[in-house]
């Protein structure tokens, strides 16, 4: 089953952002064809992190256009990483 291996306490967090039913729809919807797919072209899927992208890609879905092709907010803060942390 795929909900088994969720960590609770992300779902839990994750609900916090989600108040839509048509977006969380959306989003549960996604996520089943990309874990489908993923599944079958490899063992090693993070559902956690899978989920996550997902709804980043529904709440937000012009930063996640911009992540594609290297901009946005999402993708400064994962290019500016390292000299955030060590700061």
């Amino acid at each position: 089953e795929m909900g088994e291996a969720f960590e609770k306490q992300f779902l839990y967090d994750l609900s916090l952002y989600v108040d839509d039913l048509r977006v969380l729809r959306n989003i549960c919807n996604e996520y089943v064809v990309y874990h489908t797919k993923l599944q079958e072209k490899s063992t090693e899927l993070d559902v956690n992190k899978l989920l996550a992208i997902i709804t980043y890609k529904n709440l937000f879905p012009k930063d996640f256009a911009e992540l594609q092709v290297s901009q946005g907010y999402v993708y400064q803060l994962l290019h500016t990483k390292k000299s955030i942390l060590m700061i």
